[in-house]
């Protein structure tokens, strides 16, 4: 894993910081944490190295910058860990847009829209497919927060629509807001299945600036 820190105002890489890296597992456990600095490009690194026996799902790797206890800053991914078996095709989670730019942070209740591109590796379009699209979160635990099923068209495209809760809990390491993760499973005519899911942050506020560098 590597980081890059921007000090926007001004302008230049954050150099000579403190970053600490976290990954939780997909019960929500911690299983690594390394605090490391940032070099004179403000890049910092680390390597996780998984067990042989691990929980599968969906894990989260956040950097923090500072002290993580009270971190300056904060930018967060989500990866899938399970058994590997060869992709039969690709699944892409597209957001719809927000003044041109892809939208990655919304407000509690907001709707989430956006489409699902299912394609063979050959090119041939995923047509007719059964698709789930949901919203999971972490509170105490992984919920789901929204769901959305039916079958893509003939260009192997569903197009969805996911209304979040009216209230999330925020986490005091994200600035009081919370981070939800939209995934799309897509099972074709032969009962395979792929997955593909893409990190949204949720705040009451709509000024937070959310985007990672």
């Amino acid at each position: 894993m590597r980081a890059l820190a921007l000090d926007r105002a001004a302008g230049k890489a954050a150099g000579d910081r403190k970053l600490t890296f976290e990954i939780e597992d997909a019960h929500g456990n911690k299983v690594f944490r390394k605090t490391a600095q940032t070099d004179g490009f403000g890049i910092a690194s680390a390597e996780f190295v998984l067990a042989d026996e691990v929980n599968l799902g969906t894990y989260h790797l956040r950097a923090l910058m500072g002290e993580s206890e009270s971190p300056s800053n904060t930018a967060e991914i989500a990866f899938h860990v399970e058994r590997y078996a060869l992709p039969k095709f690709k699944v892409a989670v597209e957001l719809t847009q927000k003044d041109g730019e892809p939208s990655g942070h919304y407000r509690p209740g907001d709707h989430v829209t956006g489409m699902v591109r299912a394609n063979y590796f050959f090119g041939k379009p995923v047509a007719d497919a059964q698709i789930a699209v949901k919203a999971t979160s972490m509170d105490v635990t992984v919920f789901e927060a929204a769901t959305a099923t039916g079958k893509t068209d003939s260009d192997g495209v569903y197009h969805f629509d996911l209304k979040l809760p009216n209230y999330f809990a925020g986490h005091p390491l994200n600035r009081g807001s919370a981070r939800a993760l939209i995934e799309a499973s897509v099972k074709d005519s032969a009962e395979h299945s792929e997955t593909h899911g893409e990190p949204i942050t949720i705040s009451e506020s709509p000024f937070a600036d959310h985007r990672r560098a």
